[in-house]
């Protein structure tokens, strides 16, 4: 058996990675910036590279650009200085360098939201995207990284079926139920998985009687909206006729905001906690609330989704139009 390497910055990717895997001490954790530090520190065999994605600069394509080929060459660097010892893996994860292991080592996919559902003729094409395909090419080996699925070095993909898998890629897709591969693992393995992602005893406790989850995203954060403030005004919209004392709120991994300041009377959860895991756990959910994550599309299919788009902001009209949840299904 070829041993198995986790390289992704995502922590829903990690949770099916643990429960697709079984633990063994070799087992090793490649991870950069944009991964949970508090959780990066209970992986006992990781490696970190430094190294978070360029933001998209609309503003400012060239200086994007540009940005964009200083990272890659700086991945390539890392790739050599950190990773090119690593031969004969089974590499888990939808990340940027797989190119670069691809020759080496089998690639597995593991689906990372609706994201991975994306049909091929709605991949990009403007000639801004062919630049970077082409910048790829160069620096990394391969012409259309973003779209991890889609090589040829990838041998399998994982899908929970959130979506409808395009069709060609069905050839490599595999089906998994998580509820059924937790189900499969032991005390012991479950209780790792719990310890990994900082899940304390009695947080199912905490939301065990609430029924209502609201997904924030990170709209100051990336300047969707400009202030903190507006993005909790918001919120107050979302939440309105809603008894506080039902809402668990999962805050996106990336955002700052301290909710339980603003929504007194909620449940607020670790942004960096997977919230399939409260399912998992037996939490059930009747109401899900969000302006356009996808998150939401992940419940069961008898949780009821209250999806916003944009209707709560002025701002977000204005700038994105209309984005209704037939966009992503």
């Amino acid at each position: 058996m070829k041993n198995k390497i986790f390289n992704s910055n995502s922590i829903y990717q990690l949770l099916l990675f643990l429960l697709l895997t079984r633990r063994e001490e070799r087992d090793l954790f490649i991870v950069g910036d944009a991964f949970p530090e508090k959780v990066r520190k209970n992986l006992d065999n990781s490696i970190f590279v430094g190294n978070d994605m360029v933001r998209f600069d609309s503003e400012n394509k060239v200086k994007y650009l540009f940005n964009y080929v200083l990272q890659l060459i700086k991945l390539r660097q890392l790739y050599h200085s950190k990773l090119k010892f690593i031969k004969d893996k089974e590499i888990y994860g939808a990340t940027i360098f797989a190119p670069l292991f691809a020759k080496d080592n089998i690639v597995y996919v593991l689906e990372d939201g609706t994201g991975s559902y994306v049909k091929k003729e709605d991949l990009g094409s403007s000639f801004f995207w062919q630049i970077k395909k082409y910048l790829h090419r160069i620096f990394l080996g391969t012409s259309d990284n973003f779209n991890t699925e889609r090589q040829k070095y990838t041998s399998k993909i994982f899908y929970t079926g959130i979506g409808t898998i395009p069709s060609d890629v069905l050839p490599k897709a595999e089906i998994i139920n998580i509820q059924q591969l937790w189900d499969d693992k032991n005390d012991l393995d479950k209780n790792e998985i719990l310890r990994i992602f900082n899940i304390q005893p009695d947080v199912k406790d905490k939301v065990q009687n609430r029924s209502v989850i609201l997904f924030t995203q990170t709209l100051n954060e990336d300047k969707l909206v400009q202030t903190e403030e507006e993005k909790i005004e918001i919120y107050r919209k979302a939440l309105t006729d809603v008894d506080y004392s039902t809402v668990i709120i999962k805050p996106h991994p990336r955002e700052t905001t301290d909710y339980a300041k603003f929504f007194p009377g909620t449940c607020v959860l670790d942004g960096q906690l997977p919230f399939q895991l409260l399912s998992l756990n037996g939490v059930k959910l009747k109401k899900a609330i969000t302006l356009f994550s996808t998150a939401a599309l992940s419940l069961d299919a008898d949780v009821e989704i209250k999806w916003y788009g944009t209707s709560l902001s002025k701002t977000l009209a204005k700038k994105y139009g209309s984005i209704p949840i037939s966009k992503f299904r």
